[in-house]
């Protein structure tokens, strides 16, 4: 369905409970930021749903919907009002340095409680692999997600949730991974290592193994102790000889 843009006073102006300061608040502050940043529009349009009204996502600390600016489709995420999170610029600086690294969706943006960012029209990465696709193709994307988790581990910067990589990765166009709310630059990064075991340890597993001839579990276990004890341009490279990627 072709998503259908509305003015953004028009969600202030519903029946019905707004999507604006969800799930409690006044959205006028989130409306004075939205023409700040230049939204002209807001798209109910999205795979989630909050008070019957169709988002991009929902998660702990935002809500994100379509919205156009400028004459372009972009991805706004707005703070929740009961989001632990003081405001989004936190997250605007971790998405920054995974930007300088080529990772995640550009950042456009950001005010006190909105992050505008590129958005990426492509397919979760769980219904992707369920799907079937060839196994170039999925050798391919797992790859370059593998290639992304190197480049963020060697800047230091641990994503955080890539023990499930199901939500956390979008493939289309390009694959990208996404949401760095729970970010840091202070932990040590463990991106690899996340990705690799939920892909052919963890949740995602069945879904790898049925697409191409994967290692075994203690293969795969070997080759993960050695990246981890050693991070670098060799024990990757040996990582994803093992993989078969």
């Amino acid at each position: 369905m072709k998503p259908s843009f509305m003015p953004p006073d028009t969600l202030e102006n519903s029946p019905r409970p707004t999507i604006l300061g969800y799930p409690r608040g006044s959205g006028a502050a989130y409306l004075d930021e939205m023409r700040h940043m230049g939204v002209e529009g807001v798209a109910l349009f999205g795979d989630s749903e909050i008070n019957g009204q169709r988002v991009l996502g929902k998660g702990h600390t935002g809500v994100v919907v379509l919205v156009r600016v400028r004459g372009a489709t972009a991805a706004l995420k707005m703070r929740r009002t009961d989001s632990p999170r003081p405001d989004m610029g936190g997250e605007a600086v971790l998405l920054a340095a995974a930007n300088r690294a080529g990772v995640g969706p550009r950042l456009l943006g950001h005010t006190h409680n909105l992050l505008l960012m590129e958005y990426i029209d492509g397919t979760p990465l769980r219904e992707w692999l369920a799907a079937r696709p060839p196994a170039r193709s999925a050798k391919g994307t797992i790859r370059r997600i593998l290639e992304q988790c190197y480049r963020l581990d060697r800047i230091g910067l641990d994503h955080g949730e890539l023990t499930d990589m199901s939500r956390h990765a979008l493939v289309g166009a390009r694959t990208v991974i996404i949401d760095f709310e729970s970010a840091s630059l202070s932990r040590r990064p463990a991106n690899v290592t996340s990705a690799a075991q939920c892909l052919y340890l963890g949740g995602l597993s069945a879904h790898t193994r049925g697409l191409y001839p994967a290692p075994g579990p203690d293969a795969a276990i070997d080759a993960l102790r050695a990246y981890k004890s050693r991070p670098g341009p060799g024990s990757f490279g040996g990582l994803l000889d093992v993989l078969g990627v």
